[in-house]
């Protein structure tokens, strides 16, 4: 019995240190430009659609496996709204929504780990970075060249 918490802890735990490692890169990027979600609200969200998907695929058996797609489903769903707070209508302009995109993808990722998707959690993260820290550059250096 304590041999299989062990092993569950290393596994399971493993799995949360990689979300928050994950979420960490990300969330660094976003607090770096003093967005709404941050450091702590990625690793948050990455951490949790990873617990949801670890206990779900707890109790999946050949009988029930399409219920791991309403956990999906549910964590999708969720975080969505979470997502649609950071999205706010100023005057003619609308803010938030690569925020709200962001928190979206992290989710996923989240989602990926705890399902022991790893390489592609990570790949994901890797670009998911690239893209918040440098595509968002690309616009202005655009226009100054056009100019």
């Amino acid at each position: 019995m304590i041999e299989q918490i062990v092993q569950d802890l290393v596994a399971d735990g493993g799995k949360f240190i990689l979300a928050i490692l994950c979420a960490s890169l990300v969330g660094w990027e976003r607090e770096r430009l003093d967005k709404a979600a941050g450091l702590r609200t990625h690793i948050l969200i990455c951490v949790g659609a990873c617990l949801f998907t670890v206990v779900g695929t707890k109790y999946i058996t050949p009988v029930n496996q399409g219920e791991l797609l309403r956990v999906f489903q549910g964590i999708i769903t969720g975080v969505g709204f979470v997502g649609a707070g950071a999205i706010i209508r100023q005057g003619g302009f609308v803010r938030g929504l690569t925020t709200a995109a962001g928190v979206w993808v992290i989710a996923a990722i989240g989602l990926a780990i705890g399902a022991g998707e790893y390489t592609l959690a990570l790949f994901c993260t890797v670009l998911m970075f690239f893209i918040m820290h440098f595509v968002g550059h690309l616009p202005a250096r655009i226009k100054r060249k056009d100019d």
